[in-house]
């Protein structure tokens, strides 16, 4: 598990790996998805604490993939602006 943190997760201090696998071993699982989610999303704003919003836990996978899809998307945002969708009547009829 340690090795899946730093390899896949990216997550290379040794205090945040003893939280998260402190979290596994007392089988506080959500609360360690929970710390996993702040620590990999912490480029986009994500402290401690605050879970994946407001302060809520990772209760299941989806949460966490749409949480996680939804800051993507803010940063994409920040980034280029927002994604203009082309209204119906302006896109071209193909015959």
């Amino acid at each position: 598990m340690q090795l899946a943190l730093s390899a896949h997760f990216r997550i290379s201090a040794p205090l945040d790996i003893n939280e998260i696998m402190t979290a596994v071993t007392a089988k506080k699982y959500h609360v360690a998805c929970t710390r996993v989610f702040e620590i990999t999303h912490a480029q986009q704003g994500v402290k401690k604490g605050d879970g994946i919003g407001g302060g809520d836990s990772v209760a299941h996978p989806n949460s966490y993939a749409m949480r996680s899809r939804e800051l993507e998307k803010e940063m994409v945002e920040a980034r280029d602006g927002p994604k203009v969708e082309p209204k119906e009547e302006d896109a071209m009829e193909i015959s």
